[in-house]
């Protein structure tokens, strides 16, 4: 007897998320965002966090800025919410002014 299984949306493997980020968090972007690992998942995976600011301000005008925070994929199953973040982190990375 054959297995099949459906899936809600395309999967994005955590390959596909490591090279994004590396994509994304270049030198040449650096004046824009940078990565840390926020923590370790169970599985021992690094769980990053992308900080996107202007870094080209002084680090006391940084310190005192409002944050907002973003997250996706806390579950599992949700692999349309890394292509829902690509697209934020995307956005905010470019030069729209907007952005």
């Amino acid at each position: 007897m054959d297995t099949v299984y459906f899936a809600h949306c395309y999967p994005y493997t955590y390959t596909d998320l490591c090279r994004y980020v590396s994509q994304t968090c270049t030198y040449e972007n650096k004046d824009k965002v940078r990565k840390t690992v926020l923590c370790k998942s169970l599985a021992g995976n690094d769980v990053d966090m992308l900080i996107v600011t202007n870094f080209g301000s002084a680090p006391e005008d940084i310190a005192i800025r409002k944050a907002i925070i973003l997250t996706a994929r806390v579950h599992p199953g949700e692999s349309n919410a890394s292509y829902m973040m690509k697209g934020c982190i995307d956005f905010l990375v470019s030069d729209d002014p907007k952005a």
